[in-house]
């Protein structure tokens, strides 16, 4: 696993390197050998150490309910998850998760 830590952060740097702004997962992913998704939440759990993964607040559920209702109006949700971890300094998987649970069982905070 160590080995494929390495590899995962060597991949993520040479694209930073290179001046990629955006992170290309799919590359990373055949650099490393597992999905992109994966490669892209090793990678928060990996340098993310900061976020918070604490349970969400009421006023996370509200703002995570506004913005998903915003940005699928306007833009078709591209971008929305990486929006909201620099705004709430969360892990993008957890938001959406999150998300996701907000809007089908209509719940909100510590009942879902």
């Amino acid at each position: 696993m160590l080995v494929q830590n390495k590899s995962l952060l060597e991949a993520v740097q040479k694209q930073t390197d290179q001046g990629i702004e955006r992170i290309s997962w799919s590359e990373v992913s055949r650099t490393v050998g597992r999905s992109s998704i994966d490669c892209r939440n090793k990678h928060n759990m990996l340098r993310c150490k900061e976020l918070n993964r604490e349970p969400f607040t009421a006023a996370e559920d509200g703002l995570i309910r506004g913005r998903v209702a915003e940005w699928t109006a306007q833009n078709k949700g591209r971008g929305l998850w990486m929006s909201l971890q620099e705004e709430m300094h969360r892990p993008q998987d957890l938001i959406h998760r999150r998300a996701d649970k907000l809007l089908q069982k209509g719940k909100v905070n510590d009942d879902v």
